[in-house]
């Protein structure tokens, strides 16, 4: 056991950050011991040579944090502009380790995921049984938040169930079983978060499958049918024994549809983000080039909302809640340029070679981009900064990369 530990003691390390990934309060000692195991695992040699394979690739992945460290030359608000250069390191430090080490397996990354879909599973069914003691009632959006934001929850749930089609073929005998159980329990736990995007990501992966599965794979139809057919018994409970769903889906549309003038003190989710996108854009005019700098850009949005009488936006401080233009505002076309170079060239790289857990993996990010300012969290920097580099250096196969082969 402990040789076994001494050779793959970084492979654990990889599984423990997994692992704690949706326990915000373990995030940090996690990616400690992902440090100091990187530290051992190779020499200085080995990690030089391996550097010397990758340095395009690692640079590229580390573009969007290196965008954000120039910013700091444009920024008078030093104080804030370095404790947010603090919060997107890990979009350097995860390349720089992963891109340095050996890669994992086939077999390995199979092994890795798991613990991320088991660890979300079990995330699921603590938050629910929290919320259920806690207010008597099935627990939904923030009552569902014991570990993570409902939006952030639902985006980790939506990837674990990625990676569970994306292995369920290749598994056999009780890890099928135990695979089968997870889907349906964070299928569940996406409803619990109520989070829109969340649920129409959800909607359309399981279409997706359907699809893929019975016109184009043509196996196991009676399968595929059972999945559709839970798919709509879960949306048709969720809007029967969840009122806040329909709620919620019901201001957004108004909302989008702008039947009703928006309430400039509101805080409801859609609205709130229609008027931060407004003032955002007059901001990015402002500042087309350079932007507002890094560490501005809290400072410059707020006396917006301020100007505008955005009395809910201001009392919480929102950010713009949406990273591509969150980017654009804090750094400008060029800036965004160069972010943009680094967050497509993995797209691309993964629609080419046909890895299709990837390809879904960055989709999911990309959406999730247009509604959070993503990167402006822990919760979402490490969640995109160790998948997006894990996914990237990991040994890839054809056989693996079929979504559901």
């Amino acid at each position: 056991m402990i040789e076994k530990l001494k050779k793959n003691h970084f492979f654990y390390a990889a599984a423990f950050l997994l692992a704690v990934m949706p326990v915000d309060f373990l995030v940090a000692p996690a990616i400690v011991v992902l440090v100091i195991s990187w530290s051992f695992h190779s020499s200085i040699q080995q990690k030089t040579n391996h550097f010397r394979q990758n340095p395009l690739k690692v640079l590229l992945l580390s573009l969007p944090f290196l965008v954000y460290l120039a910013g700091m030359l444009n920024s008078e608000n030093q104080s804030f502009g370095w404790m947010d250069i603090e919060i997107k390191f890990s979009m350097v430090l995860f390349p720089l380790i992963l891109g340095t080490a050996r890669a994992f397996t086939v077999q390995e990354k199979r092994q890795l995921l798991r613990y991320f879909i088991y660890s979300m599973t079990i995330c699921g069914l603590i938050s629910a049984a929290y919320g259920f003691n806690k207010y008597g009632s099935i627990p939904t959006y923030t009552r569902f938040n014991l570990l993570l934001h409902p939006g952030y929850m639902a985006m980790y749930a939506n990837f674990a169930l990625i990676a569970i089609l994306n292995q369920f073929n290749q598994t056999k005998g009780l890890h099928k079983t135990f695979l089968t159980i997870a889907f349906v329990l964070l299928s569940a736990t996406v409803c619990l978060t109520l989070s829109k995007l969340g649920l129409i990501f959800w909607g359309i992966l399981i279409l997706f499958v359907v699809i893929y599965n019975v016109f184009i794979v043509k196996s196991k139809f009676l399968v595929m049918v059972a999945i559709a057919i839970l798919a709509t018994l879960m949306i048709f409970s969720a809007y029967k024994f969840l009122p806040q769903l329909s709620q919620r889906f019901y201001w957004a549309n108004q909302a989008l549809e702008g039947e009703n003038k928006v309430d400039i003190s509101t805080t409801e989710s859609t609205q709130v983000r229609i008027l931060i996108w407004g003032e955002s854009w007059d901001l990015l005019k402002e500042n087309l080039w350079f932007g507002t700098g890094t560490g501005d850009i809290k400072d410059e949005l707020l006396l917006k909302y301020e100007k505008a009488g955005m009395t809910g936006a201001l009392e919480k401080r929102l950010n713009v809640h949406n990273q591509f233009l969150q980017v654009l505002t804090a750094l400008g076309l060029i800036g965004f340029s160069f972010f943009m170079i680094g967050f497509l060239y993995p797209l691309f790289l993964a629609l080419r070679s046909k890895q299709y857990l990837y390809l879904f993996f960055m989709i999911l990010i990309a959406t999730n981009f247009f509604v959070e300012s993503m990167l402006e969290k822990q919760d979402g920097v490490v969640f995109y900064a160790f998948l997006n580099s894990f996914l990237f250096f990991s040994s890839k196969s054809g056989k693996e990369n079929r979504l559901n082969s």
